[in-house]
Parts: C-alpha cells; sequence; structure tokens
C-alpha cells in the first residue's frame, strides 16, 4: 500500500488522475479506482465507493465475479449493495483471486465520509497485517490530507513495514522538493506569458522573482495566481502602461490561496448574482448540470414563477433541436464564468466549485456571519450552509407546485407490463423536466438541513392529505422541523401510536 499525504493544493488528485490514466486496464493488470468528495451525496462514502470499485473490476475482467460472490448478492439481495461488510469481503475474495495484478486507487480518503472511513481504515488495516499482507495480489495507493486518524490508522502495529510506504508531502523537507518543483512549473510558464504578451526579459524576471519569492507555494495557488496575471495583463495592459503596468501586478500578488480566491470573487461584475451561484453549488446534493443550474437561478430571483412559461423556456428547453441547447448550455457556462470566474468550473455540463478549499474558503461552521471581515477577505466565510439549504428547498419545492407538474400525471395504462410501462414513462418524463430529478429527490434533504421554523400552512403544502398520516411521513423522511410542528406548534389531533393499514407501522416505529 502506497500512502500519498500532502497539504490541500498539492496535486494529490491530479496524481491519482495522471496514475488512472497511466496504468489502464490490461489482460495482465485490472485497474480501478473512486474518488471521494464530501460535499456530494453518495461520493462521500466508502459504501460507494466499494460498490463502485467492484462494478469496475467484475465489467473489466468478469472471471473475477465468483459463485460465492453471486451467491452471497441472492441471499443478501438489495441488502448486498448497501452493506459494508458484505462489499468488504466480496473485495477480500477479488483481490485474492489469481487472475492478475489489480491496482486500486482511492483519492481524498479525508473526504469520506467519518465513521465510514474508521471502518473503512480498519479493514485495510487487517488486509495488511503482517500475517496476510502477501496472500493477495493488490497495489493499493490511496491519497489524502495529513489527518490525525488516517496516520493512526496506517501507522500501526498491525500493518507491515514492508507493506506500507508513506510519501510524507507535508514535512520540511518534502515541501522543498514540491517548492523547487513548483519553481520550475512557474518558470515556464512565465515565460509562455512573456511570450504571449511580448514582455521584455526585465519584465519576465520581475515576474519570476514575485512569484517564486511566495513561501508555502501549491500548484493550486499557482493556478489561480497566473490566471490572475494573465487577466490583469490581457485587460489593462498596453505599449505606454505595460512596464508600469507589470510592476503593479507584480507588486499585488495574493499570497495565498484565500487571497486569490478573494481577488477572483472580488473582480465578479454582479456579486449578489454570484453569490446565490454560489449558495446553491455549495448546498447541492450533487453537481447541477447547467440548465438545472439556470432554471435554478431564475426560480431564486424570482418566487412567481409557477411554470415553465414564466421562465420563457418551454418552447425552446423542451422542442428545441440540439444545436439549440448546445448554444443555450454555452451562453449559461459564459454567464457563470463571466460571475464566479475561475472559482467555478464546467466539467462535462456540469458545474462545480474549483476545488474542496473552495468550499471551505466559502463556509462558515457558525450560525452566524461574523460582522467583521477576516484580513480583509469578505468573502471568507460569507455563506451560512442552512441559509444556502433554505435557498435550495424554496427552489425544488416552487418547481415541484409547477402547473406542468400538477396537470400531466405520469400513471401509466393498467395494461400490459405496468411497472415497465411505469418506468419508462418516469424516465421519459424527468428528461422532459429539467431539474424534476434533482427537485423530487432532494426537497427533503434540503428541508432537513435547513434548520427551517415551519408553520402549519407551510406543513400543508408540502405534505398535503393523502392515505398516509402526516406525522408518519414526516417521521418515515426525517423531517424534524416538520415532526416538531405537528407536535408543538398546533393541536395535533391523531393518535401518536397509530399505525397505517398498509405496513402498520406508527410515527415512532
Amino acid at each position: 500500500m502506497l500512502w500519498v499525504s500532502a497539504d490541500p493544493g498539492s496535486g494529490k488528485s491530479v496524481l491519482a488522475k495522471y496514475l488512472v490514466d497511466l496504468f489502464p486496464t490490461t489482460e495482465a493488470r485490472t485497474t480501478c479506482y473512486f474518488f471521494f468528495k464530501d460535499d456530494f451525496e453518495g461520493q462521500g462514502s466508502a459504501i460507494t465507493a466499494l460498490c463502485c470499485i467492484l462494478f469496475q473490476l467484475f465489467d473489466a475482467k468478469p472471471a473475477l465475479l465468483s459463485k460465492y460472490i453471486v451467491d452471497r448478492f441472492e441471499i443478501a439481495d438489495d441488502g448486498f449493495t448497501g452493506s459494508f461488510e458484505e462489499l468488504w469481503n466480496a473485495f477480500k475474495m477479488v483481490v485474492k483471486n489469481d487472475t492478475g495484478e489489480i491496482v486500486c486507487i482511492i483519492d481524498a480518503l479525508d473526504e469520506c465520509k467519518h465513521g465510514e472511513r474508521f471502518q473503512l481504515i480498519e479493514k485495510l488495516r487487517q488486509l495488511y497485517n503482517n500475517k496476510g499482507a502477501s496472500k493477495f495480489n493488490l497495489k493499493l495507493l490511496i491519497t489524502s490530507r495529513p489527518i490525525r486518524e488516517i496516520r493512526l490508522g496506517f501507522h500501526h502495529t498491525e500493518i507491515s513495514a514492508a507493506s506500507l510506504i508513506h510519501l510524507n508531502g507535508e514535512s520540511e523537507a518534502e515541501i522543498k522538493k514540491i517548492s523547487k518543483e513548483i519553481g520550475i512549473f512557474i518558470e515556464t510558464k512565465v515565460q509562455n506569458i512573456g511570450e504571449k504578451f511580448g514582455l521584455t526579459t526585465k519584465e519576465r524576471d520581475l515576474l519570476l522573482k514575485k512569484l517564486t519569492s511566495v513561501p508555502n507555494r501549491t500548484y493550486l495557488w499557482v493556478y489561480l495566481t497566473l490566471n490572475l496575471i494573465e487577466n490583469d495583463a490581457s485587460t489593462h495592459i498596453t505599449i505606454d502602461t505595460r512596464e508600469n503596468r507589470m510592476l503593479e501586478i507584480a507588486s499585488r500578488l495574493p499570497k495565498t490561496v484565500d487571497e486569490a480566491y478573494e481577488r477572483i470573487l472580488s473582480q465578479s461584475y454582479d456579486q449578489v448574482q454570484a453569490k446565490l451561484i454560489l449558495q446553491i453549488l455549495v448546498a447541492a446534493a450533487r453537481p447541477l448540470r447547467l440548465r438545472e443550474m439556470w432554471l435554478a437561478m431564475q426560480l431564486a430571483v424570482d418566487s412567481t414563477c409557477t411554470s415553465y412559461r414564466d421562465l420563457k423556456m418551454q418552447d425552446r428547453e423542451l422542442m428545441a433541436d440540439p444545436k439549440d441547447l448546445k448554444e443555450l448550455e454555452d451562453r449559461i457556462q459564459n454567464d457563470i464564468r463571466d460571475l464566479c470566474g475561475l472559482f467555478v468550473v464546467v466539467i462535462e455540463s456540469a458545474v462545480y466549485l474549483i476545488h474542496q478549499t473552495a468550499k471551505e474558503f466559502l463556509v462558515t461552521q457558525k450560525m452566524r456571519r461574523s460582522r467583521s471581515s477576516t484580513n480583509n477577505l469578505q468573502w471568507k466565510g460569507s455563506l451560512l450552509l442552512w441559509e444556502s439549504h433554505r435557498i435550495l428547498f424554496s427552489i425544488c419545492m416552487q418547481h415541484l407546485f409547477f402547473e406542468e407538474l400538477q396537470n400531466e400525471a405520469c400513471v401509466p395504462e393498467n395494461s400490459g407490463n405496468v411497472v415497465e410501462k411505469k418506468n419508462k414513462l418516469a424516465s421519459e418524463y424527468v428528461q422532459k423536466y429539467n431539474f424534476l430529478s434533482y427537485s423530487a429527490n432532494n426537497w427533503v434533504s434540503h428541508l432537513k438541513d435547513a434548520q427551517m421554523n415551519l408553520d402549519k400552512a407551510t406543513v400543508d403544502r408540502i405534505i398535503p392529505p393523502v392515505a398516509f398520516d402526516k406525522l408518519m411521513l414526516a417521521s418515515y423522511f426525517g423531517i424534524r422541523e416538520v415532526v416538531k410542528t405537528l407536535l408543538k406548534e398546533w393541536a395535533y389531533d391523531y393518535e401518536i401510536n397509530k399505525r397505517d393499514l398498509t405496513n402498520g407501522r406508527s410515527a415512532l416505529s
């Protein structure tokens, strides 16, 4: 096992991606990988990681799917893919198989959920113990920040010294090596910038000196800073003012990633809109597609919208040809880039923050924002997570009550294979109405995290009269604030122990 630890922005994920490409699956080798991300639903789960890794292994080498694993899957049924123990036992069976070498790359272990991370570390420790380390054909690379739990978990007496190699990127010696490598990278980039803008040797040397004089440089800082330099240079440099302007640019380089983030966001032409985009991104359960983000933004600023017609997107969105949709997505992407700069990236039509540290920069863990800024960083800690969840909850609920969704029933004809028809119809329905899948699947989780005090009218709106009891539904979905409202804020007329007729369960069971 190779464990690479380093501070944020040091290029750990870049290394992991490079190795995935460098070691593709061959006849003699099977490569699998998982990238943890704690800010998206599912991607912070060790269970999801094991599911993905096993799928990649079985897909690449069907022979790895043994009869034992198939039997366990049939016995456990749906519980198999939700059980850490079942999945881990299957993984152990696979790595002990003699069908060839297995290379497994796990990035950002520190972003795995705390409880599941502890489980995974414990299982890895047992796998690589002094007695069993040579019984399987697995090469494992793990990257993470240097957090205490992971360090103590891997540097344990159970793990053979020959089984673990730790590349410690946060030690003083390694930091110097990384800094030297970054210096070489900076030289190349400054040379490119010099050629692009016709800088003199003196101007290039000045820029290089300023960049390499900053202590504790990381690849992330270099990337952000060089882009800021290019933007400043392309916007403000002319023949008459070039030398003075380069002096000014070089003299006010950001010293840290936080300062670079602040500069990027402070340059937005509409900081209110930029903040709204960022609030949606930090609370989103998964990366939003460009058109989902566009719809969410429109609903966030106009609470009177009750249909797709109000958004002026019905014909273009639902009936346009692929060329029109591509033009629309390009426009949305350009608008987001103009508002948020490098802080936000778009990959395969999905919108992301540039780095995990971007979310850490924006979000404060406090219940209220501090009145005074931190070291003149107006954007640092400017977002409250519960407030962002409230915005997304409101967006989801507003969308779910659109006229089209209320009037067009998604009910198949009661003939033939009803289940198959139902699944097909549901798939077409979700594809037809942009953002429906997200709002229907995630409004409950946003409500839970929004810490809202709900009145009876709001409860009646989000949980209308149905065959099930309201308290049962609120309890089933774990919506604490709704349960509190039902029990405390108004006279709840039903018995707490009342049971539904279908499953025989009460709100407390």
